[in-house]
This record gives C-alpha cells, sequence and structure tokens, in this order.
C-alpha cells in the first residue's frame, strides 16, 4: 500500500484535475476470513483506503481494488 501511495503521489497532476483530493482503494477478502482493517485502517497521503467482503463490496466502486489472499499476502 505504502508503494501504490507513493507512486500516486508521483502521478497525482493526473488524478487531482478532476477535484479530488485521493484516489480510493477497497481492498476486499472472502467472507469467512478476518477483517485486516479491524483495528484501524490505514492512513496514506493520497489514498483512501476501505474494506469489505466480496459480498459486501458487490456493485460499489473504487479506483483501485485489492484481494486479499487466504494466506495474508495481498495480490493488486
Amino acid at each position: 500500500m505504502q508503494r501504490l501511495d507513493t507512486f500516486l503521489g508521483g502521478i497525482s497532476g493526473q488524478w487531482r484535475s478532476d477535484g479530488r483530493e485521493k484516489l480510493k482503494v477497497m481492498v476486499s477478502w472472502r467472507y469467512n476470513q478476518l477483517d485486516p482493517f479491524r483495528s484501524a485502517r490505514p492512513k496514506f497521503e493520497h489514498v483512501e483506503v476501505f474494506g469489505l467482503s466480496f459480498h459486501r463490496a458487490k456493485g460499489l466502486e473504487a479506483d483501485y481494488k485489492i484481494l486479499a489472499c487466504p494466506h495474508g499476502m495481498i495480490r493488486v
């Protein structure tokens, strides 16, 4: 996530032209996995992160979506 935030900061002139302060990143996981943000959502300068199970995220939009794998790794 930190690398994504740094990259997006470098190209912020391209996406800030439409008046947004931050891009939205959705992290999704299977319903039977624990919420990776149960204690607190991470905070970044250029990215607003939120997370939902695949089922709850149906129909929602984000600029980027990250899928949490069952073994704790995150893939883009």
